[in-house]
This record gives C-alpha cells, structure tokens and sequence, in this order.
C-alpha cells in the first residue's frame, strides 16, 4: 500500500501517471489502495493577545483585521487525533496520526458564510513534512469530517488539494443516474476485447462490472479533479487566502499575497455557489515512523478584511 512520502525526489513518469488515476479514483469512491495518499489540515481564529492589549497600535490592527468574516474550529466525536492550539493569530490544527498509515481529518469552521458580499480568511501551511495530499476550501457544514474532503459521501466539497509537487482543484458535482449503467456497458466491450487477447474469463468481467456499478451507481453526486496543476503545490511557509464572493457565488484563492482567480467548474465557466450553505474547510493528514512525528500543521486567521482584488 502506498504511503504518503516525505520527498519528491525520483519519482518515475509511470509513478506520477499511477497518482494521477489514484486521485481520480479516490474522488469516484472507488480505489481504495489509493486511499493513504491523501491528507489535509486546516484551523481558525484570531485570537487578541497580551500585546495587542498593551499596545493602542497593535490594537488597532487587530481590531481591523476582526473586521472581516469570523469563525470558530468545529470539533467533533468523528474526529481521531485532532490538535488544536491558540496561536497569536490564529488557531494551529493538525491530527496526531497513528503509526505509519496515519489518519486524516476534516475541520470546519463553526459559521455558515454570509448569504452576501465577500468572506476572505488564510490558511498558513506551518509545516508539511509529508508528500500526502492536503486540502483548503469550503464545504457543506454536514461534510464527513472523519474523510478528506474529495472523499465525503456526505456533504459536498469545494477545494484546493495540493502535495509537494502537485495540486488539483475538488469539487462535488450532479451524478448522472444512469452513469454506472453507461460506463459499464463501454467497460464491458473493452474487457471482452481485452479477454480475446488475453483469456481475461467472464466470471472475472462480471465480476468485475458488479464491482465498479456499485461504486459508480451508488450516488447521484460525485468529487471529481479539475485543473491539474493550475495552482501551485503546497509547502512549509506557504499562506493561502480563500476568497468567497457570495453575490457572484465564486470561490477563488491567492497564494503569499497574490491573486490566483476564481474556480472554474467542469464546463469551464467560474463555479457558481449562490445560494448554498457553506462553511470553512481543511483536511489534516498526520502519522509518525515511530521515530519521527509527521504532522502537518496549519494555521487559520479569520476575521480578515478581504484585500483589494488586481
């Protein structure tokens, strides 16, 4: 089974076109063997301290920067390993994962976004000392929290997933009901292809054909994969600022103070979240060699005024 890593260094072009489909089948549901190489970690809040009271300076910045949308860490029973510790500006988040295979956790803030105007909050990647997959963006406040967030059955996901060296843009889109029966129907002409040239048996197509209906034909929503690489991978130092604009229903991002641009959905157009109820979303991977603790960490500031766009 596959494990996160702590280096990108030689990797094959077989083993990225491996990840690849392993992203993509992570997000279908289906794939389990893919499953350890996801990860995500997230926080919140602003949180005044004993300097900002004494200074009539810092208090005042502090007090702008409160200006902006605030929110709260959600803890839950769900969660296994969770961190949480106050920072000076914000709330520090990470899961103390269990030996090797490690865990992940969902976080959510514990406000819904305003129905109107923009919300901006950051997201600072203190430290990622793995290569596992990590996640920052919104969700629907019913999101499985105990799963990243491409992989919620539940409520829906909008995000940014990034490792080391790559990034990914998630989002939770309609299921057509009769995809399982279509996609089947194309698999199958292609096994018995296959079989003719290979003795592939039916009794191992057909197997094979219940297997991927049920995956695939279990849900009218699916998590899918957009935009390979058109952000930037994630690493240590990193500051990520989400921009929500629920007047346009956009979601965008910017990395260390520059602009990014909105999520586009899978026809292209910007993605439309207008009238949705949403909350704030990270997904944490941590785990330890038994010698060495791996946890990722990060930092969440809320309150933010949101910065002028370009």
């Amino acid at each position: 089974m596959a494990l996160p890593r702590t280096s990108a260094a030689n990797r094959s072009g077989d083993s990225v076109e491996v990840r690849r489909v392993g992203r993509l089948l992570l997000a279908l549901g289906i794939g389990a063997a893919f499953s350890q190489t996801f990860a995500f970690v997230g926080g919140r809040g602003l949180a005044l301290n004993r300097a900002a009271e004494a200074s009539p300076r810092l208090r005042a910045s502090t007090a702008a920067r409160r200006a902006g949308f605030d929110f709260g860490i959600k803890e839950a029973e769900e969660h296994t390993g969770l961190v949480v510790e106050d920072k000076d500006e914000g709330k520090s988040v990470s899961t103390h994962g269990s030996l090797m295979t490690g865990q992940w956790n969902t976080v959510l803030g514990d406000t819904e976004l305003p129905k109107s105007g923009r919300s901006y909050w950051e997201v600072k990647i203190v430290n990622k000392p793995t290569d596992a997959w990590e996640y920052i963006g919104v969700a629907e406040p019913d999101a499985d929290v105990s799963l990243p967030l491409p992989r919620s059955k539940k409520g829906g996901g909008w995000s940014w997933g990034g490792t080391l060296t790559e990034s990914m843009v998630y989002m939770q889109v309609p299921w057509p009901k009769d995809f399982a029966k279509t996609n089947n129907a194309a698999a199958a002409a292609r096994m018995r292809e296959y079989s003719a040239k290979n003795q592939y048996g039916e009794k191992q197509i057909e197997a094979e054909l219940t297997l991927r209906e049920k995956a695939l034909g279990s849900t009218d929503k699916a998590n899918v994969g957009l935009d390979p690489d058109r952000f930037p991978p994630f690493r240590s130092g990193m500051v990520i600022g989400v921009d929500v604009d629920m007047d346009q229903g956009s979601l965008s991002f910017w990395a260390n103070g520059d602009f990014l641009g909105p999520v586009r959905d899978a026809t292209g157009k910007p993605l439309d979240l207008k009238g949705k109820k949403i909350v704030p979303a990270v997904s944490v991977y941590g785990r330890t060699t038994g010698a060495v603790n791996q946890f990722t960490e990060m930092e969440v500031r809320t309150g933010l005024t949101p910065p002028a766009l370009p």
